[in-house]
């Protein structure tokens, strides 16, 4: 069987530090996951998001420091499937 996995990354503009945000984008994105977990931007907010409907047991994501811009690049880690 053929599975089609999913992952939407973008600067969102709403900031999952506030709980309220949390519960809104849980409820557009039901069956999703939320990768990024740490602040993405100078300013101390979490803009970028990262979501996916692939199970997230073994996916890693990571923030780093850009010179050019005030939001962090996201970088996300899949296990390769050789099966």
């Amino acid at each position: 069987m053929n599975r089609q996995y999913n992952l939407i990354i973008g600067d969102f503009n709403i900031d999952l530090i506030n709980s309220t945000n949390v519960e809104l984008m849980t409820h557009l994105l039901p069956n999703y996951t939320q990768l990024v977990r740490e602040e993405t931007t100078d300013y101390h907010t979490l803009l970028d998001h990262a979501y996916t409907n692939m199970p997230s047991t073994n996916i890693q994501c990571y923030t780093s420091e850009a010179y050019f811009t005030d939001h962090k690049p996201i970088l996300i880690t899949i296990p390769r499937d050789d099966s």
